[in-house]
Parts: structure tokens; sequence; C-alpha cells
């Protein structure tokens, strides 16, 4: 049970120790919970990292010109568009329009 409950020899029925030990594992898989999403949002983050620089070599190798500060200006959305249009296989011109 509850260390500090036995430690401190608390009296308590066998329905307060019961929902003593529901709130104990309510309180886990909420910590649990939180664990999970900061590992989602860090594993997003990495893919968004990623996502750069894939587009920055592939345009880099495709076009032979270094746009990595360029691609660091985009915000969110237009990386997502940046994305779609590299895997669309738009031509350079096309995919500056479409990005700015």
């Amino acid at each position: 049970m509850n260390k500090r409950i036995d430690e401190f020899k608390i009296e308590l029925s066998q329905k307060e120790r019961e929902d003593i030990e529901k709130m104990c594992n309510l309180s886990y898989a909420v910590e649990q919970k939180g664990i999970e999403i900061g590992k989602n949002e860090g594993i997003e983050i990495g893919r968004n990292e990623e996502k750069v620089k894939i587009l920055t070599k592939l345009i880099k190798k495709v076009y032979k010109i270094n746009l990595k500060d360029w691609l660091k200006g985009l915000n969110d959305q237009q990386l997502e568009k940046a994305e779609e249009l590299i895997l669309e296989k738009l031509s350079l011109e096309e995919f500056i329009r479409e990005i700015e």
C-alpha cells in the first residue's frame, strides 16, 4: 500500500485504502500520459527538423543552391506547404511561387 500511511500507522477503513490506491493509480496514469504526450511532441519536433534537413538537401542537390537559411525563415504552415510541393515534384520556380 502506501509507505507513508503504514509508516505513520494511520488508521484507515478498507474503503479509504481502496480510494487512496485508486488515486495513486490515477496520478501514475496521468504522469504516464504526460510523459507520452511529451515524447510525441519531441518526436514531432524531431520530424519537423528532419523535414527541413531533407528539403534543404533535396533542393540543394537538385538545384545546386543553398536554401538552408531561407527554409529556416519559413513558418510551420510554409514548411508544410514546402513539403507538399516537394513531394509533388514541382519545379523550383513553382515551389518558390507557391511558398511565398
